[in-house]
């Protein structure tokens, strides 16, 4: 059996994350506190976003050990939250559009600054649908149904949600 060469970049990753032991998260989901009134009545659900913290050692580059017990703070447009990692966050989710947020994490010798963008669900699905079969011609046939089904979208109607897993460097910085 030999393995293409070009499929090497996209297992590498893969293998590397296998690696990773992740702590278990041993508090129950934590919610955001509102600041404005507003913020909170937009919310059209809420989705769990888990939080990890882990150590750079050498610049670009992560250890494999998660680091447990980090202090963490968040704020976004109308809300706010506190946690130790590893942690779960019930994160809101909102229709029409919604505002990166602010993490920052701190030890006693290191601190990480994240912004994170939200993501946009309903282009995320469908950009995910796909065919299964016809050749170039239904990949062709998807993609115009694509663009059609993008351009018919009324946008205040798309849904927001925050990455499902965030993981904060700490120490040696990119």
């Amino acid at each position: 059996m030999t393995m293409n060469i070009r499929f090497l970049p996209l297992a590498l990753p893969l293998l590397l994350a296998a690696c990773v032991e992740y702590a278990e998260v041993k508090t129950p989901p934590q919610s955001v506190s509102f600041t404005e009134s507003r913020a909170q009545a937009a919310v059209r659900g809420y989705s769990e976003t888990t939080f990890r913290s882990f150590r750079s050692t050498e610049k670009g580059r992560k250890d494999n050990q998660e680091l447990v017990g980090v202090r963490c703070s968040l704020t976004g447009t109308g809300f706010k939250a506190a946690f130790v990692t590893p942690a779960i966050v019930k994160m809101p989710a909102y229709q029409g559009a919604a505002d990166p947020i602010a993490v920052t994490c701190r030890t006693d010798k290191d601190r990480t600054d994240k912004t994170v963008k939200p993501i946009n669900m309903t282009l995320l699905r469908m950009n995910q649908s796909s065919t299964t079969s016809g050749g170039i011609l239904g990949v062709a046939l998807t993609a115009a149904a694509k663009g059609i089904a993008k351009a018919a979208r009324d946008p205040l109607k798309d849904e927001f949600n925050y990455p499902t897993d965030i993981h904060l460097v700490l120490g040696v910085e990119d």
